[in-house]
């Protein structure tokens, strides 16, 4: 709840219905103990109730107020327990939906290294695996804004030349 905006534009060069996602790497609640990887929350523009992913064209996406389009990709844990997922793919739910049932949500941050790689953590601006027949794409204008302890923040991610 300390993130108070969000927003990004996508371009698609082929014809298709999806466009770049919004992942937050999750912990659905911080106040517990638990420390492992619950997958990320999904924002899916194409599934955001929000206009038509239209091809060829730079459109932006508001994650927060569209009435649609947050999915989770693994199980929630909280108060220690495996509750499940308030919000698939198959019946996803807006970001007030899922603040709603998971109120001590928080964006996991990069907890150390396993193997060489960094433990989870973070926002990534993602395509999706499987979509076909493949995806061509561009992403630009990530803006967050968030508000921790009366303080405001807010940065734009601008990644043209």
């Amino acid at each position: 709840d300390d993130i108070n905006f969000l927003s990004y534009k996508t371009y698609q060069k082929d014809v298709g219905s999806n466009a770049t996602t919004v992942q937050l790497d999750a912990d659905y609640d911080a106040t517990d103990g638990s420390t492992a990887f619950q997958g990320r929350a999904v924002f899916e523009p194409s599934q955001s109730g929000q206009a038509a992913v239209t091809n060829e064209t730079w459109q932006t996406w508001n994650p927060l107020t569209a009435p649609s389009g947050w999915w989770q990709t693994g199980n929630a844990i909280v108060n220690g327990a495996n509750v499940g997922k308030t919000c698939t793919q198959a019946s996803p739910c807006s970001f007030t939906q899922l603040l709603a049932a998971y109120p001590d949500a928080a964006i996991r941050p990069i907890t150390g290294q396993g193997a060489g790689q960094p433990i989870g953590g973070g926002i990534w601006l993602k395509a999706g695996g499987g979509w076909a027949p493949g995806f061509t794409g561009n992403i630009d204008s990530l803006t967050m804004a968030v508000d921790v302890g009366g303080v405001n923040g807010t940065v734009t991610y601008d990644f043209e030349p």
